[in-house]
């Protein structure tokens, strides 16, 4: 297959997407984390010794930063798959046109040719 500079500018773009959906996925993963340990934290403390409600303040707003980060991750993945999803589409589009140009082309010169 002949690369034309169109195909790479949209292999590179398609690559580009693809290494933030990369990072946005290593985050995600760090916020469903922090929210497990955290959660984990809360069941391994002794009540007797601190304030139940000192926890809770703390733990609940550690939970809804790390939840926040995670809807704002996801939104972030679902805008880049569309960008690539787009980006594939117009690839295919391209591709499709010059497909239909070769073989346009081909067709003038075979009839150019007929005796």
């Amino acid at each position: 297959m002949k690369y034309t500079p169109t195909d790479v500018f949209h292999e590179g773009h398609m690559i580009e997407i693809q290494r933030v959906m990369e990072k946005l996925r290593a985050d995600l993963e760090y916020h469903e984390q922090k929210i497990r340990l955290i959660k984990y934290e809360i069941a391994q403390i002794d009540l007797s010794e601190i304030s139940l409600s000192s926890i809770c303040s703390h733990t609940i707003k550690d939970v809804e930063f790390h939840e926040e980060k995670m809807r704002e991750v996801i939104k972030e993945l679902n805008k880049n798959e569309k960008l690539l999803s787009d980006e594939i589409k117009q690839m295919e589009r391209s591709q499709t046109a010059r497909d239909d140009e070769r073989r346009h082309n081909k067709r003038r010169e075979n009839e150019g040719g007929r005796p």
